[in-house]
């Protein structure tokens, strides 16, 4: 793709002729927020309303998006309007001494905007995370599907795996 063309900063690219995803930014997080807002609320009932979640949140991704160590995020932009995003957080593991990587990834909070769907953008934001991945050289990367999305999750090269075993529901008493 040639971006002199297009004006785009190098790391940036189109999902269509006017989306461009693009690495998260802290100016980004208010609107992140309201898509993480977006994306739990249609869910279900919340426990929080939206302006307190809003406060609580955006300063959080804020505070993580300034220092990417841990965490990194992607978003999908069309003018100003940001409509959808993904998180990715590495996982450090305990040291071995072996060959195997040290490190884990977690992709989560994959939300792209009801009208936007079936765009292509939900892809381009998990390529981007997927590729972070395997710049890294990680372990492996793991995530929660919804039955929605899990098609664009395998296309992406993600399977399920026998090894992983799940405890839920940790928070109560034993």
């Amino acid at each position: 793709m040639d971006r002199s063309a297009d004006h785009r900063p190098a790391g940036e690219e189109a999902c269509s002729s006017t989306v461009i995803v693009r690495r998260a930014i802290p100016d980004d997080a208010p609107a992140l927020a309201r898509l993480r807002w977006r994306c739990r609320s249609a869910e279900g009932p919340t426990t929080e309303a939206e302006e307190a979640f809003l406060r609580r949140c955006a300063p959080w991704m804020a505070e993580r998006l300034s220092s990417p160590d841990r965490w990194r995020c992607w978003v999908a932009v069309q003018e100003d309007r940001h409509l959808g995003c993904v998180w990715l957080e590495f996982l450090e593991k305990v040291p071995n001494p072996g060959p195997e990587p040290e490190e884990h990834a977690y992709v989560t909070a994959l939300y792209v905007e009801p009208g936007e769907r079936r765009a292509g953008t939900g892809g381009e934001l998990l390529a981007k995370a997927v590729a972070e991945c395997r710049r890294r050289g990680l372990d492996c990367a793991l995530l929660w599907s919804t039955p929605t999305s899990r098609d664009l999750y395998l296309e992406q090269g993600f399977a399920t795996d026998e090894e992983v075993l799940v405890l839920r529901d940790v928070s109560g008493p034993s």
